[in-house]
């Protein structure tokens, strides 16, 4: 069999698609920890290789960096302001803003080690409908953000000059800052009104752009997309604490979605905050959570994804914040600077144990012992003064103790 015959015996793979990468690197983790954060590839335990949609390579030291490349790969990606942000953010830099190149958008970064990337966004300035985040909880819940101001409707103003735009603003017309990322976007408020600044470059599509904040984005969504409205921009969750979508009307205005669905100051998402949010009221919160110690925190948020189908809130690197079916938890790693915080293998013994209500608590338990969970208490109906509660248990690869039972407790009065 030739190499052909090989190459298109394997379902899915076409002659002439780019299917191996190998990406040069000045620090194998370096780069792999930039790649994973900014385009969201799959890293390989041994952190040399990666899968991407469709692709798949590694990293290697014995290759010249490619700072000038005669061919660029254009990697798709659904936002692409947010990614050249968070490029930054991780390392890299913006070597070139976003450009209209027909019915995409082209720009490009370059990574820690200083390669070129081209980064590619398709459709008439907006992403493609993608499906929602799994495990994102199904019911409508009122959450607070501190991100977000108390305003519904927030319209958006273009600036070419962000610093002299705040500056006139907060200075001619009263206006003070809530937040603020760098010089490309910040949120204004007077009077109990807010407004978004935005530099050209990073600007929304379309003559006008107003926010609306709504109850349930999804359902709303659905509303416009079955009458017939133009879509410019699917449902998806934000790291800044929002879940949007956007629409543009037949003026060509762009009206963007959005529902709060986690609470996150704009430090945790790479803002900074201004003198209108710290002077207001702290959000009032009525909850209380768990703090997880463990050796590896990138290790951990895969893990606990993967096993148990938790969705990543925010990722700061060594801390970061999950959430299970509504239920927010928080993973930290080790800080060998606090000796009094340590994870339980170090520790030799764990105190607590983190109890999770399931709808369905046998798959659940199953699902952590596949992923290498090591057992603990197997499941068992014990009767409760309220009925039968199905309960079970596993301890995590990090050495913390976890029941798994149904949601019966909840229920109890």
């Amino acid at each position: 069999m030739s190499d052909h015959d090989q190459a298109t015996s394997i379902p899915g793979l076409r002659h002439g698609q780019l299917c191996y990468l190998q990406i040069p690197a000045a620090d194998i983790a370096v780069s792999a920890r930039f790649y994973e954060r900014v385009l969201g590839w799959t890293i390989d335990p041994a952190e040399s290789g990666f899968e991407a949609p469709g692709l798949i390579g590694q990293w290697v030291l014995d290759r010249p960096v490619a700072r000038e490349a005669g061919m660029i790969g254009w990697i798709h990606v659904d936002d692409i302001a947010d990614t050249l942000a968070r490029a930054e953010r991780e390392g890299g830099s913006v070597a070139q803003q976003p450009e209209d190149d027909g019915p995409r958008l082209l720009a490009a970064f370059t990574d820690p080690a200083g390669n070129l990337v081209g980064i590619v966004q398709h459709g008439p300035g907006a992403p493609p409908e993608q499906a929602p985040v799994a495990n994102r909880p199904g019911a409508v819940r009122a959450i607070g953000n501190r991100t977000m101001p108390p305003s519904v409707v927030i319209p958006e103003l273009v600036y070419e000059d962000i610093g002299d735009a705040i500056e006139w603003l907060c200075d001619k017309l009263g206006f003070a800052v809530r937040w603020r990322v760098g010089d490309h976007r910040a949120q204004l408020t007077l009077a109990g009104g807010t407004i978004f600044v935005a530099d050209a470059a990073r600007a929304r599509s379309g003559p006008q752009s107003v926010m609306i904040r709504i109850g349930d984005v999804d359902a709303h969504h659905e509303r416009a997309r079955s009458r017939g409205a133009k879509i410019v921009a699917a449902p998806r969750d934000f790291p800044y604490g929002e879940r949007q979508y956007a629409v543009e009307d037949p003026a060509g205005n762009q009206w963007d979605f959005s529902q709060s669905i986690f609470d996150v100051a704009p430090e945790a998402w790479g803002g900074t905050s201004g003198p209108a949010l710290a002077a207001e009221a702290p959000p009032v919160t009525a909850a209380i959570s768990v703090m997880l110690i463990v050796p590896d925190a990138d290790a951990a948020v895969g893990w606990y994804t993967q096993a148990l189908g938790a969705r990543v809130l925010w990722d700061l690197g060594g801390v970061a914040g999950l959430e299970l079916d509504g239920a927010p938890f928080f993973l930290h790693e080790v800080n060998p600077r606090n000796p009094s915080e340590r994870a339980p293998a170090q520790a030799g013994a764990t105190s607590a144990r983190i109890e999770l209500f399931a709808e369905d608590p046998d798959a659940l338990l199953e699902r952590a012992l596949a992923a290498g969970a090591t057992p603990g208490s197997p499941m068992t109906n014990h009767a409760m003064p309220w009925g039968t509660h199905r309960q079970g248990g596993f301890k995590d690869p990090f050495g913390h103790n976890w029941s798994v039972g149904d949601k019966s407790p909840l229920a109890a009065s």
